[in-house]
């Protein structure tokens, strides 16, 4: 569970920084 939890979070992050660097460019 904490792994799973983990493993989504470090997605959600890379994901959001993605987005987050789109929308400033």
């Amino acid at each position: 569970m904490v792994v799973s939890i983990n493993v989504f979070t470090k997605s959600f992050d890379i994901v959001y920084k993605k987005i987050d660097v789109v929308f400033i460019n």
